[in-house]
């Protein structure tokens, strides 16, 4: 003799269950002694060459890298700041502190 179901107000229950991957994407709904299969659809993997390219492009030098440079003080000479700073543009020239000079005074942008 076979047991009795939980009665659910004349409705029947389904308790979707994921199977292994090598299935093939189906689902097993299960509902009592009967189990009725559909496909689940996924997405295309399928290789698009453009969109590989793309990311090739990225990654290879997409983005300027930001390098060290120094601000030297153009009377004393020296190397009182350094800043990061990505390449390109004019080069700084600003007013800043000289503690040697104990004073402001122009510095320049200089490269190792």
């Amino acid at each position: 003799m076979r047991a009795a179901a939980p009665r659910t107000g004349g409705r029947r229950t389904a308790v979707p269950s994921r199977t292994a991957l090598g299935d093939g994407g189906v689902d097993r709904l299960q509902s009592g002694p009967q189990a009725a299969e559909r496909v689940v659809l996924r997405r295309d993997l399928s290789i698009d060459p453009d969109r590989i390219a793309r990311q090739a492009e990225m990654a290879k030098g997409g983005k300027k890298k930001a390098e060290t440079v120094f601000l030297v003080c153009e009377e004393t000479g020296d190397y009182n700041y350094s800043l990061r700073r990505k390449p390109g543009g004019e080069k700084l020239k600003l007013k800043k502190y000289s503690p040697r000079l104990r004073k402001h005074t122009v510095h320049v942008e200089k490269k190792k």
